[in-house]
């Protein structure tokens, strides 16, 4: 199904988000490379979701965007952030996740300021893993997502992340990661590997 595309719309949500991006003092500690990584995630999103029929979740990787499409597809949080992490988005299969990708120290907060103060100490860029366990002894089996925290704007702690499997990269805020994995979940905290 062909539906037209504002091409204007598209360039200010992609400008807005790197607008925000640019804002976070961990961004700016980037590498070149992996500022524009995330960079091109958020704009291969947008051009994924060309196609897409409003209120469509997934087309799989048909039309016009159909790359972009499968990157989507194929790519989970894990995979996308250690491909930020050595500069290669494509570099770490999702079905492969190199074990000491998940060491970091696990905190149980429950409480959005909490975690908001242990990522702060801890600096940015850092990465977050959100764990059913506090540990790494269980691997990727027990680790539910995990997102790079970049600073503050507007008062947010503002995220990096892919969504999972299927869905898109985007630039949020850490209290709506916490929306999701707030309650019964520990915190792993890290930092960005270069």
């Amino acid at each position: 199904m062909e539906r037209s595309v504002n091409l204007g719309l598209e360039k200010r949500r992609l400008e807005k988000s790197i607008t925000i991006l640019k804002a976070t003092e961990g961004f700016a500690v980037l590498s070149s490379e992996q500022r524009r990584i995330i960079r091109l995630t958020l704009y291969i999103t947008e051009r994924a979701n060309r196609n897409l029929v409003p209120g469509m979740k997934s087309m799989g990787a048909v039309g016009p965007y159909s790359g972009c499409r499968r990157h989507l597809i194929d790519r989970n949080c894990h995979s996308s952030l250690a491909g930020v992490e050595v500069e290669n988005i494509l570099a770490v299969d999702p079905d492969n996740i190199p074990p000491d990708y998940f060491e970091a120290n696990y905190h149980d907060s429950e409480k959005l300021n909490e975690i908001e103060s242990k990522i702060e100490n801890f600096g940015f860029p850092c990465v977050v893993i959100t764990s059913l366990e506090g540990g790494n002894e269980n691997g990727e089996n027990t680790k539910e997502h995990s997102f790079l925290a970049l600073g503050r704007y507007k008062g947010n702690i503002i995220v990096w992340e892919k969504t999972g499997f299927d869905y898109p990269y985007r630039v949020t805020t850490l209290k709506e990661e916490h929306s999701k994995y707030g309650r019964g979940h520990f915190w792993g905290l890290r930092k960005l590997r270069t």
